[in-house]
């Protein structure tokens, strides 16, 4: 009897963790929702303005060879993540110079690597894919950085279906561990309106 009742209790608690991710992954879906619905209002509005003729891909160069914008790694425990760019770790290295004022008022740079040379500081690359020529629409820009929030949120709502089906996999682990008396018990608790 006390078996049975560890075992409903860790049902219990594995289907109240998974009715938590569930309302965490329809939060975020409803998130993500708005930022797509963003991004396409954006893109409209920018083939609004600068012509519906102009906004086409003809005006880009290499279709064929354009590259991910956004990469997503998978860890071993099914965590969803964006992968950094090479372009980012490069910044982030630049981010460890400081400038120090010394004693005369006059600023120097200091770093681990004080032999080589202080790079310049430049813009992200720009992005590949510009159908609306150099100068973009602000907003096509909208639509950009909408696009990355639901990026972001798309990983995100991918993190926690795997933690949903996580919880399934222990779900069906245990109701296999379960007698034929304490299944019928669980059914029958289930079947009562």
């Amino acid at each position: 009897l006390i078996n049975s009742s560890m075992s409903f209790h860790s049902l219990n608690s594995t289907a109240l963790a998974r009715l938590r991710l569930v309302q965490e992954y329809v939060t975020i879906l409803v998130e993500l929702e708005g930022h797509l619905s963003l991004a396409r209002m954006s893109a409209a509005r920018a083939r609004t303005v600068v012509g519906h003729t102009y906004a086409s891909l003809t005006g880009v160069d290499d279709v064929e060879e354009m590259e991910a914008t956004v990469r997503v790694e998978v860890t071993s425990s099914g965590e969803f993540s964006l992968c950094k760019s090479e372009d980012e770790e490069k910044e982030k290295k630049e981010e460890g110079v400081r400038k120090r004022k010394d004693k005369k008022g006059k600023t120097e740079e200091s770093s681990e690597e004080e032999e080589e040379k202080p790079k310049k500081k430049s813009a992200p690359p720009p992005p590949a894919f510009r159908p609306f020529g150099i100068l973009e629409p602000i907003a096509a820009k909208q639509a950009r950085g909408e696009a990355a929030r639901a990026a972001e949120l798309a990983i995100a709502a991918a993190t926690v279906r795997a933690k949903i089906i996580d919880c399934d996999r222990q779900t069906k682990e245990q109701l296999a561990g379960l007698e034929k008396t304490q299944l019928d018990t669980v059914f029958s608790l289930l079947s009562v309106n």
